[in-house]
Formats: C-alpha cells, sequence, structure tokens
C-alpha cells in the first residue's frame, strides 16, 4: 500500500506545496467588492482555478471557480459583467481539516465533484487549499 493511501495527510500536500513554492502557502483571497474583470486576471495572474472571496472584515464568503464563471457567463453573455460576484458565487462552503486523511478527501472531491476544498486548521482558520491537481502531484510524489 502507498504512503498516499495509508498515512498521508491534507497537511502532507499543504507542506509540499509550500516547499515547492512559498508563494503557493496559505490561502488566496479576492474581496467581494472586485468586479468579474478583476477576478478573473487575479486567477491568471495567480494560475489558480478557484479564489476565494472575503468582505471587508478579511472573512472568506465564498468561493468561485473557473466553472462558475464560464456558466455565468454562458448564462448573461457581456451582462455578466454588470453582474456583482456575489451573485454566481459558492457561498456552501465545503472545508477539510488539516489532519485529514488525503485519501478520504481525495475521494470526497471525487464523489462530490469539485475540485478545490479549503483547509481549516485545529483552531478553525482557514490555512490553506487543497486542489485535485496539488493531490495529484503529491500521489506521484509519495
Amino acid at each position: 500500500m502507498l504512503y498516499f493511501e495509508r498515512y498521508a495527510r491534507v497537511q502532507d500536500v499543504l507542506d509540499l506545496k509550500e516547499n515547492e513554492d512559498p508563494a503557493r502557502s496559505g490561502i488566496l483571497t479576492c474581496p467581494l467588492s472586485a468586479s468579474l474583470t478583476d477576478l478573473i486576471a487575479y486567477m491568471d495572474d495567480y494560475k489558480i482555478g478557484a479564489v476565494y472571496l472575503d468582505d471587508t472584515d478579511g472573512q472568506v464568503k465564498g468561493v468561485v471557480s473557473e466553472r462558475d464563471i464560464i456558466h455565468h457567463l454562458a448564462m448573461y453573455d457581456l451582462k455578466a459583467f454588470e453582474k456583482p460576484i456575489s451573485s454566481f458565487m459558492c457561498a456552501d462552503l465545503i472545508f477539510c481539516r488539516h489532519d485529514d486523511p488525503l485519501k478520504r478527501v481525495a475521494s470526497f472531491m471525487a464523489e462530490k465533484r469539485i475540485r478545490h476544498i479549503a483547509v481549516k486548521d485545529g483552531e478553525g482558520r482557514i490555512i490553506g487549499v487543497v486542489s485535485a491537481r496539488d493531490i495529484e502531484r503529491f500521489a506521484g510524489n509519495g
């Protein structure tokens, strides 16, 4: 049995990301007040497929993925750029814990067809994001 299948935890993926590129550690957020144009540019700048949105107090309020943006554009065409991000963000956030077994989180993500999941530490603070691609890269190393 591979290390990944038996022992790996979500924290192992976060550690790998940080070791490879310290800029990829933590969680990248965009203000809820940002425009769709700003959001797309932000995702392109950081080469990320989902971004968490925070309010003026720094509280994470939702997440928008590439799929959400494409769906929003398909529904509203150019009028999509006039609508607030909150109109198409997912406010029902899904989290895992840093000490959760990675195999269980990977299975959950596959079952729910999600590609990104926010990670909370033992005190309930969001400390990072794990993507399906991160897990694939980790499994290849482990």
